[in-house]
């Protein structure tokens, strides 16, 4: 008599004698041997594991600003607050600011060596603080009202124009309505930016 093909292939493939595969002992000893589906290792199970956990910052740990790449760009565009200060030309103090007049240059430390410094320089006249701007011409010669402060490595420049230290809004970008030449008290309002290059 013939056997079936399918019979015949289960044959080929059955466990021998005491391994049936439906044998509730033999399915336990194959399941003894292996992991359950859900376990844990202890880290020293883990080759290597903990060398590379030593590398890991703590969960809970703090960055200094100068740690964090452009943190003042960051701050700056979510609408933080930056780090900044005031310098005073010429000798002078918060209570007391020095003054400027026409074709004068003041050179500054800078409040952040290694930093950029975002400089803006103003002027007191009538009472009220403002940018004095700058504009220049050509007349036979070069002319220049205004004052300006610029950032050279660590050091913070303060320079007024050879003709005048302000010149109308409208003329010099400015926030005055008229000319002056001075001396008036003058100050520099310094923001910290990224490393220098």
């Amino acid at each position: 008599m013939s056997i079936p093909f399918f019979d015949r292939i289960k044959l080929m493939f059955a466990p021998e004698s005491g391994d049936d595969a439906t044998n509730k002992q033999y399915v336990d000893g194959v399941a003894a041997t292996k992991a359950n589906a859900s376990h844990q290792h202890l880290i020293g199970d883990v080759t290597n594991l903990q060398t590379a956990l030593d590398g890991k910052a703590a969960s809970s740990h703090t960055h200094t600003a100068s740690q964090i790449t452009d943190f003042a760009t960051a701050v700056t565009a979510s609408g933080g607050a930056v780090e900044s200060t005031w310098l005073y030309p010429n000798g002078g103090t918060a209570a007391t600011p020095g003054n400027i007049t026409t074709n004068q240059r003041f050179t500054l430390a800078s409040p952040w060596p290694g930093y950029k410094v975002k400089c803006i320089v103003e002027v007191l006249s009538s009472g009220a603080w403002g940018m004095a701007g700058w504009c220049s011409w050509y007349n036979g010669g070069m002319y220049a009202v205004g004052v300006s402060a610029t950032q050279s490595g660590d050091t913070i420049i303060v320079q007024s124009g050879n003709y005048g230290v302000c010149n109308a809004g409208n003329i010099s970008g400015g926030s005055f309505t008229s000319s002056f030449a001075g001396p008036v008290p003058c100050r520099v309002y310094c923001e910290k930016g990224g490393s220098l290059p």
